[in-house]
């Protein structure tokens, strides 16, 4: 019979279990916490940073940090920011949540209520992004090469505006050339289930594509490094 997870734990990618009960947390190596909206996030993080890495960079080896059990990802989502705020506050280790800003400015993040939550926790730190979304900070190209390697065959005319819908862009763009009927024709449930697959695909394909140069023009204020940076900085107070 299938076993489950206790309540208070949460299991990794590769299988194991990170208790979540405070009394237990010492018998685990955790030295921080990083919030995001998905799994599609937690891709993009991860795979962003392997970019910088292997281009030289000196920045925070996510997907190693998590697989030494070092770092936790919790994939927040909308209805959910609430309810980690409260159970993740007894762990006593830093936290740094990223929430997707949704909303062009000046009007407030979607999610400022959450973040100035975190904020006024010690040794938390939260923010929204500048853009639409994490997949706002991959490149166009970058999108159009992923879908190439599988015969498919997309194209934009230029960069991405800061707050386009890239993953309805993109699965429409691929809808045009794959369909059957026009994008209008596709039920709700049906155009959603092709935005999934499009977040799936920049967030782990066309992530892997970006480079030094793509990353200078989708992010030119460097958000995406002063979050790696902001990580390392909060495990080094942690070993400190």
């Amino acid at each position: 019979r299938p076993t489950h997870p206790p309540k208070d734990s949460l299991e990794s990618r590769h299988g194991s279990t990170v208790n979540l009960c405070p009394r237990n947390l010492a018998d685990h190596n955790v030295k921080i916490f990083v919030g995001v909206e998905g799994v599609h996030d937690m891709s993009f993080m991860k795979g962003i940073s392997r970019v910088l890495i292997d281009a030289g960079e000196n920045v925070a080896d996510l997907d190693k940090l998590e697989l030494d059990g070092k770092l936790v990802f919790i994939p927040l989502g909308g209805s959910n920011l609430t309810l980690w705020a409260s159970r993740l506050s007894p762990f006593n280790r830093p936290e740094f949540h990223i929430c997707d800003r949704d909303n062009r400015p000046p009007a407030y993040p979607k999610y400022q209520d959450h973040i100035n939550t975190i904020n006024n926790r010690n040794n938390c730190i939260a923010l929204a992004t500048n853009k639409r979304e994490l997949e706002n900070y991959v490149h166009h190209e970058a999108i159009v090469e992923a879908y190439a390697e599988q015969n498919i065959e997309i194209n934009f005319t230029g960069p991405f505006d800061a707050f386009d819908d890239v993953p309805t862009l993109t699965a429409q763009a691929v809808h045009a050339v794959t369909g059957d009927k026009p994008w209008a024709d596709l039920k709700a449930e049906q155009q959603r289930k092709k935005e999934s697959g499009a977040k799936r695909q920049i967030n782990n394909i066309a992530v892997s594509k970006m480079t030094v140069a793509r990353l200078a023009e989708t992010d030119p204020d460097n958000e995406i490094r002063s979050w790696l940076a902001s990580i390392s900085n909060m495990i080094a107070a942690v070993d400190s």
